[in-house]
């Protein structure tokens, strides 16, 4: 098993340690995005609200992605559409052209977008994807699904009434969460009314009450919990940013809007749980930290949260990083972006992640899409946006950095030793001195620090020995252990 070391839960102590993001190397533009031929074509495709999914064996392995197809001409915005990339390595992709649907509603004219795509248990496909547009003259913005055997061609399952509602169809900018324009001029004379004492203001109705529960952004993310079966989405919730808020920013394009996360749960993955908030701003961040979006990751018992970092007074998009052990209750242990925007290349003004990270061995690959306008440019910054890769270690999502402090220490929580050696995922640069202890942190006769046989160098296994012999003797002995460095970055031990 690994033991994180950026979990406080990990540790008995700490001192002179502090979160960092681990190292992750940007691979550039996926192979082909900017040939003569990409430039060309009358789509830009877009990561951001994607997924990544494992290709089925009958069709050759390897992996599939779902982004969105922009087309590059505003009249021709009505034509955009899911669109499937796929690769034998995680690496290099090719497209393979626009997602092909059946009976959409014939009432119907807009766009489709932002493709969350799930293996259903049955082996079938199912896709929930946004839609955008008019209907018999009203405007539609929701969330729906449509169903697929291979993954390529693709059925409506539900449409109306939709999973959720953006407040697009609910409402204009400006107007109360929930309302339609006509609902929340009610509203608000009724408030200032009562306020006047001269009439309280009536019970929302329920058909009101029901729609309202299901306002969203369009900035979802759906996933299966293996343990339980259960569908889990994670979207975004609006709180009143009224005038005078020290929030607002009058140059976002919701400015009466704030942006927090939020989580719901479904059986069956078409009717969800009221939403629940699992992260909002706090203390630390800046007035104008929004949260645009939440990708899930799991591994080693824990959820990684990929987070849109949105600050709204510069308009930018970056990649934070939040943890969890059970998708409720999160929390950020470092505050820096985990993948750097580059102020001279093609992610400037915004880095967004697709959901699920692909798997390359002792490394995670990333794709994303990065893009060079700033973020309240309507559509026109969709269709310029570049799709990139990135390289993680599998446990170096977060280090614990010695930040120039001379012998920072920690002290591990009591473990168990469940294999014959004890190895260290880090990166020395300095120095680095362990001694093995019991289970209160009393050291071992012989596996003190002055016996520590040193270790340098970045490695993802550095191998913990002594002077007193082999750690074979412990194995499923309960242990603890002391860690000194100076000018070095540590990530897990596997115990």
């Amino acid at each position: 098993m690994f033991l994180h070391l950026f979990d406080e839960q990990n540790l008995r102590a700490c001192s002179g340690f502090i979160p960092v993001p681990g190292p992750v190397r940007k691979l550039g533009p996926v192979a082909g995005t900017a040939s003569p031929d990409a430039q060309a074509s009358p789509w830009a495709l877009d990561a951001f609200s994607g997924c990544v999914l494992p290709r089925a064996p009958q069709d050759g392995g390897g992996h599939r992605a779902y982004v969105t197809a922009f087309h590059k001409d505003p009249q021709q915005m009505h034509r955009s559409r899911p669109f499937v990339c796929e690769s034998d390595d995680g690496l290099n992709w090719s497209p393979r052209g626009l997602v092909e649907f059946a009976d959409l509603p014939a009432d119907f004219a807009g766009y489709l977008k932002q493709p969350s795509v799930l293996r259903l248990g049955d082996g079938r496909y199912r896709m929930y994807v946004w839609f955008h547009g008019q209907r018999k003259g009203d405007s539609v913005a929701r969330l729906g699904t449509a169903i697929s055997d291979d993954g390529l061609a693709f059925r409506l399952e539900r449409f109306d009434p939709p999973i959720l509602y953006h407040i697009n169809e609910l409402k204009r900018w400006g107007f109360e969460p929930g309302l339609t324009p006509e609902e929340a001029f009610q509203a608000q004379q009724q408030a200032t009314a009562a306020q006047a004492g001269t009439q309280a203001p009536p019970p929302p109705s329920p058909q009101l009450l029901a729609t309202k529960r299901l306002r969203s952004n369009d900035s979802t993310n759906v996933f299966r919990d293996p343990a339980t079966g259960q569908f889990v989405l994670y979207g975004v919730l609006f709180l009143q940013n009224p005038l005078g808020s020290p929030r607002r920013e009058e140059r976002d394009n919701a400015r009466s809007l704030l942006r927090i996360i939020i989580r719901r749960t479904s059986d069956d993955g078409l009717t969800f749980s009221d939403p629940q908030i699992v992260l909002t701003p706090d203390a630390l961040d800046p007035l104008d930290q929004q949260f645009y979006y939440l990708s899930l990751h799991r591994q080693d018992g824990y959820h990684f949260g990929f987070l849109g970092d949105y600050e709204v007074a510069a308009q930018t998009m970056d990649l934070g990083l939040a943890v969890s052990r059970d998708g409720v209750a999160w929390r950020r242990p470092m505050r820096s972006p985990l993948l750097t925007r580059d102020p001279e290349s093609f992610d400037s003004q915004s880095i967004y992640l697709a959901d699920n990270l692909i798997d390359a061995g002792d490394d995670w690959l990333l794709l994303y899409r990065g893009g060079t306008l700033p973020h309240n440019t309507g559509s026109q910054q969709h269709r310029q946006v570049t799709m990139a890769m990135a390289r993680v270690g599998k446990r170096r999502l977060i280090g614990m950095d010695t930040a120039g402090n001379r012998d920072a220490r920690l002290l591990t929580a009591p473990l168990l030793l469940t294999q014959p050696r004890l190895t260290l995922d880090a990166l020395v640069r300095g120095h680095l001195r362990a001694e093995l202890c019991n289970a209160f942190g009393d050291p071992v006769p012989g596996y003190r620090r002055q016996d520590f046989i040193p270790v340098q160098g970045d490695s993802r296994a550095h191998v913990l020995q002594w002077k007193g012999g082999p750690t074979a003797i412990f194995h499923h002995e309960p242990l603890s252990l002391r860690l000194e460095a100076t000018d070095a970055t540590l990530f897990a031990l596997e115990v």
